[in-house]
C-alpha cells in the first residue's frame, strides 16, 4: 500500500522559508517583504501572506506594529528546554489516546513518510527533511485530535525544530541520514504493540534521550539499511528499564 501526501504551494514555500530561517540565511530582526519573498517564489503576494502568518503562529516571526514581519529573535536554553518538554508530553498524550486505534492506513502514510524521510536527507535537502519530519509527528496528533482540538501543537512543534540550524538533532554528525535512523527506529517501537515503551521512544526523541543515540548506533552497526527492520528491536529493552525502576 502506498500513500501520496500532496504539498501545496504555501506547504512548499513555508518549508523553503523556514529552512532558511533556520540556517541563518534571515538572521533574527530581518525583514520580510510581501513582495519580494513573492518575486522569490514566483507566486503571487496572496500565498505569501499565509506562510507569513502560519510562520508567525509558529513563533518564527514576529510581526512589529508600522514596520511589518521580522525573523523572531529564537528561544532562550531555558525556554526552548521548556517547550520540548512540553511537546513530549502533549505528543505522548496524543500517541496515549490513539495508540489502539492505528492501523494498516497508520502504518502505509508512515512508510510513505519515511521513504521521502530518506531521499531528501540522501541529497542534503533540509527543507524536505523538515517536512516530512513535521508529518510524521503529525500522524499521530491528527489521528488523537481530528478536530484540530490540539492547535497549540504547531507552535511548540514549530518552535523546538533546531536541527535545520545546528544540527543539534544528529547525535554524530556524520550522515545526515541520521535523521531517517531516529523515525525508522520509532516507528518499529511502536509496531511492538506496547504503548509504554511507545511513549518512552518518543518522549525520548523529543528530549534527545539515549534511545536517540542508541537508535543511529543501531543503524550504522546494521550498515545504514533503508527499512524499519529488526535492526531496532534490541532498544525496547532499554526503554522498558525507565518504567520498571520507576
Amino acid at each position: 500500500m502506498s500513500v501520496t501526501s500532496v504539498i501545496s504551494v504555501p506547504q512548499q514555500i513555508a518549508s523553503r522559508l523556514r529552512a532558511e530561517v533556520h540556517r541563518g540565511v534571515y538572521p533574527p530582526g530581518a525583514p520580510l517583504r510581501e513582495e519580494q519573498l513573492a518575486a522569490k517564489f514566483g507566486v503571487s503576494r496572496s500565498p505569501i501572506r499565509q506562510v507569513l502568518q502560519q510562520l508567525t503562529h509558529e513563533g518564527l516571526l514576529h510581526t512589529r506594529p508600522n514596520y511589518g514581519t521580522v525573523v523572531a529573535e529564537p528561544p532562550t536554553p531555558e525556554v526552548m528546554a521548556a517547550l520540548r518538554d512540553c511537546r513530549a508530553k502533549l505528543e505522548c498524550l496524543a500517541l496515549r489516546q490513539c495508540f489502539s486505534q492505528l492501523d494498516a492506513l497508520d502504518n502505509a502514510r508512515w512508510e510513505s513518510i519515511l521513504d521521502e524521510l530518506y531521499n531528501a536527507c540522501d541529497r542534503n535537502d533540509a527543507a524536505a527533511a523538515y517536512h516530512q519530519d513535521t508529518l510524521f509527528h503529525r500522524v499521530i496528533v491528527d489521528k488523537a485530535a481530528p478536530a484540530g482540538s490540539m492547535g497549540v501543537y504547531t507552535v511548540i512543534a514549530g518552535a523546538t525544530t533546531e536541527y535545520l540550524r545546528v544540527d543539534a538533532n544528529r547525535p554524530f554528525h556524520a550522515d545526515f541520514r541520521e535523521l531517517y535512523a531516529m523515525h525508522a527506529a520509532l516507528l518499529a517501537m511502536y509496531r511492538l504493540g506496547d504503548v509504554e515503551i511507545a511513549c518512552e521512544a518518543l518522549s525520548q526523541h523529543i528530549l534527545k534521550g539515549s534511545f536517540v543515540d542508541a537508535a543511529c548506533q543501531a543503524w550504522a552497526d546494521a550498515g545504514k539499511p533503508r527499512g524499519v527492520g529488526h535492526i531496532y528491536d534490541q532498544l525496547a529493552e532499554t526503554l522498558r528499564s525507565p518504567r520498571l525502576e520507576g
